[in-house]
């Protein structure tokens, strides 16, 4: 016999809204960055990519609290790698556009 389905399983529709508002930031990142690459420097738009981001990153922390990470030097280079990789998008969709 099975049991009662949990709380997850009876809002589908939330969880599908909860994917969406997830996705959409990344959409609009890549459509403005793509949009702007026509004007301004791939430095530039690397850099306020990744401000804007750490800044929706920074809003969220007051409602999940600090985080602590037990591994320091692995979150510094995924951090750099993140930087890195959002170095490549500027620059390639910058060239594609030229």
């Amino acid at each position: 016999m099975r049991g009662r389905p949990g709380k997850r399983a009876q809002r589908p529709l939330l969880r599908a809204v909860m994917m969406l508002l997830a996705v959409l930031p990344f959409t609009v990142f890549n459509s403005t960055a793509k949009h702007l690459s026509a004007s301004l420097p791939v430095a530039q738009l690397a850099w306020s990519r990744f401000f804007f981001t750490l800044l929706l990153t920074f809003a969220f922390l007051p409602w999940r609290g600090p985080c602590k990470s037990q591994r320091p030097v692995q979150q510094t280079l995924r951090g750099s790698h993140s930087i890195r990789a959002i170095g490549g998008f500027c620059s390639k969709i910058s060239r594609r556009l030229r």
